[in-house]
């Protein structure tokens, strides 16, 4: 409903001002304590990434033969084929097979 006079919102018309209810948004800030004990954790990567790399060739190998040849969860190995592939090391070929980059 506008002000039928001026055709301009009047106050009740308005909405409440921003800093009503509001709550600041941004990046959470980390304690050193947090980082620390981050840091102390050993990554996806330190776990699988390297027995999933040292299974690979050149030549494509299915990606089940090589959750079996690790005796890991499908869930670990995809995460170390993901870290190769963001490494550029890891090729993907047609039928789910993979292989390490020559180079």
């Amino acid at each position: 409903p506008l002000s039928a006079e001026f055709g301009h919102p009047t106050e009740r018309d308005m909405l409440p001002s921003p800093q009503a209810g509001a709550r600041r948004i941004g990046p959470k800030t980390v304690s050193t304590e947090e980082k620390n004990v981050a840091a102390a954790k050993p990554s996806r990567r330190d776990a699988g990434y390297g027995s999933v790399a040292a299974l690979l060739g050149p030549e494509p190998l299915l990606v089940d033969e090589l959750i079996r040849q690790c005796q890991g969860n499908a869930a670990e190995v995809q995460d170390a084929l993901l870290d190769l592939e963001l490494d550029g090391r890891l090729v993907r070929h047609p039928g789910n097979r993979v292989s390490l980059e020559e180079g």
